[in-house]
């Protein structure tokens, strides 16, 4: 399945000028701004709200561009050449969730989103409802720490967020990006206490190790036991898991069946939900296959409403 995209990305290279597409200048300054900006405004005409509710069977693809992606290729649905960023650069690009959804189940708000700064929002809104506090604990479940700083941003009047406030959302969203969401909202506002904050992350050998945002392993042996208020799951942790699979491994998640090396991981982050008030999910399209990372999704959520 994978050599099949791969070589129909092959052959889009020859055929797609990425900014033709986007209708994005050639000659622009700002090339990776430019492009993440269309996408935004994108995602912002298809979609009513910023989640809805909903259960696990509304959780679908989408047929528009949500991200963009040069790292792995092969997860994006169209790839070709990016002339600001230079006439020999791939880019792909990447369709996400036809809609972000969020699921109740019982007291627990769990949002599943495709891009990662939907989690903003999502996390200031609970405090502004009464859901969760103002220096709440979290756990960071991600292949990546998402703790860049956003540079010329003061996010400290974002410690709870009014969804109705329209402007303030669109400033959050388009200022706080996938790699730095959690640096500049959610703990410059204090929302997140620094000190109640980790990143757990999974090696190569499948082991969970803690690391702090430089990616140094500060605890080989990090604790899954007592869980915190916020549970930040990104589901391309398990991307490295996910690779090792076969294809007919493959081919069975798309059909439900989950494998018992990825079902193991999925019970460990079960295991960090005892706890939490508020839990989201995220898809991340160009750095997990998308269907898939569904799948993983479905799965959490069926075994946590089990637990309950």
């Amino acid at each position: 399945m994978e050599s099949n995209i791969a070589e129909k990305n092959k052959t889009i290279n020859e055929n797609i000028s990425i900014d033709e597409l986007l209708n994005i200048r050639k000659d622009e300054p700002n090339p990776y701004v430019a492009l993440q900006n269309k996408l935004d405004d994108i995602i912002m005409e298809k979609r009513e709200s910023l989640w809805t509710k909903g259960g696990v069977e509304d959780i679908k693809t989408g047929d528009y561009f949500v991200e963009y992606g040069g790292m792995d290729l092969s997860l994006c649905d169209v790839v070709g050449k990016y002339a600001p960023l230079g006439e020999n650069i791939d880019a792909g690009l990447a369709y996400g969730l036809e809609k972000n959804i969020l699921i109740e189940i019982g007291q627990t708000p769990i949002l599943v989103a495709d891009l990662h700064n939907f989690a903003a929002p999502f996390i200031l809104e609970a405090i502004n409802s009464g859901k969760l506090e103002k220096g709440s604990s979290m756990d960071h479940i991600d292949y990546h720490s998402d703790v860049g700083d956003e540079e010329g941003n003061d996010f400290e009047h974002y410690s709870s967020l009014n969804l109705s406030d329209k402007e303030k959302v669109k400033f959050l969203l388009k200022n706080s990006r996938i790699g730095t969401w959690q640096t500049s909202p959610i703990i410059q506002s204090g929302a997140v206490a620094k000190d109640k904050w980790r990143w757990l992350c999974l090696d190569s050998e499948g082991e969970w190790k803690e690391k702090n945002g430089e990616e140094k392993i500060i605890n080989e042996e990090p604790s899954i036991n007592n869980g915190p208020d916020i549970l930040d799951i990104d589901l391309d942790y398990l991307c490295l898991e996910d690779d090792k699979l076969t294809e007919e491994e493959k081919a069975g998640v798309l059909l439900g069946i989950i494998p018992k090396s990825i079902a193991d991981k999925i019970a460990d982050t079960l295991m960090l939900s005892k706890n939490a008030k508020v839990i989201t999910l995220v898809t991340s399209p160009t750095f997990i296959h998308q269907k898939r990372a569904i799948e993983y999704a479905k799965y959490f959520i069926q075994h946590y409403k089990e637990s309950k």
